[in-house]
């Protein structure tokens, strides 16, 4: 994690506080709510869920939760979402075969600060995707 923003997600079944998860992060962390369109501070992470998280510090930690979320579905709705995957490593490809999914993914470099597309999706990431319709996805 860098110091500055870092766009994350968290991998596991459980919900957690995002405050015992990153206990270095100035709150709020920030959410994307794509019905809305609004960002919304977020109190507790789950998986499937991508956030904004602001770092006071360069650091490393180890995010443990109660279960690896191996498969998660997730509700795409018009318009730019901003997701999490599972606890595996995703193709860009098991995401982009839907039609209702116009590709690429990106996701934030927090080190030059640039989005940057993405062939593979990686738990603990944050993704930003646009969809043209609102369709549901199985990540493995």
């Amino acid at each position: 994690i860098s110091s500055g923003w870092n766009l994350l997600s968290y991998p596991f079944k459980d919900t957690t506080a995002v405050s015992e998860i990153f206990p270095f992060a100035m709150p709020p962390v920030w959410a994307f709510d794509v019905e809305t369109g609004y960002y919304r501070t977020l109190d507790s992470a789950f998986a499937g869920m991508g956030f904004w998280l602001f770092s006071l510090c360069d650091t490393t930690t180890a995010v443990h939760g109660a279960n690896e979320a191996d498969t998660i579905e997730i509700t795409m709705y018009p318009g730019w979402n901003l997701f999490g995957t599972s606890s595996i490593s995703v193709p860009e490809s098991t995401i982009i075969e839907h039609s209702e999914i116009l590709p690429p993914i990106f996701t934030f470099d927090s080190e030059t600060g640039l989005y940057i597309s993405v062939d593979e999706l990686m738990p603990g990431y944050g993704y930003w995707i646009l969809a043209v319709d609102t369709v549901d996805i199985t990540l493995p």
